[in-house]
């Protein structure tokens, strides 16, 4: 959920996510199919990395997270995590959250705009190459 809400990405977009999507040095999150198929990037956060980081370290460790892998692994290490799985994964935390609002499958976990892509959007800006399609 903290990529979604993040970096303002789709469930779909999140689930096929790769470990070398991750650019730590430009902070950015590199969408390769995104809504309609486009490629852009994403703004990464310092706090978002250091999550991440931790993610990389504890998958490593238990053999589940490769370089060149997957960054939410599936079933098996070799196939990403399914939409259905994660959108399990969303409804859940909802629920434990005790938020009202039911999730939908294809919508972000932030909304529509993360923060940053609202005030983007208003100034009519995408910063550092950004794109808002």
């Amino acid at each position: 959920m903290s990529v979604g809400y993040g970096a303002g990405l789709r469930v779909a977009v999140i689930s096929t996510l790769k470990v070398q999507d991750i650019d730590s040095e430009r902070m950015l999150i590199r969408v390769e199919r995104g809504k309609g198929g486009q490629y852009r990037n994403a703004m990464l956060s310092k706090d978002l990395l250091t999550l991440l980081r931790h993610w990389w370290k504890v998958g490593h460790q238990q053999g589940v997270m490769h370089r060149d892998g997957w960054l939410f692994p599936g079933q098996h290490y070799s196939k990403p995590i399914s939409t259905r799985q994660l959108h399990s994964i969303v409804v859940e935390a909802v629920r434990a959250a005790d938020i009202r609002k039911r999730p939908t499958q294809g919508t972000r976990p932030a909304g529509n705009r993360n923060p940053h892509s609202q005030v983007s959007a208003a100034r009519g800006s995408a910063p550092r190459g950004l794109s808002y399609a």
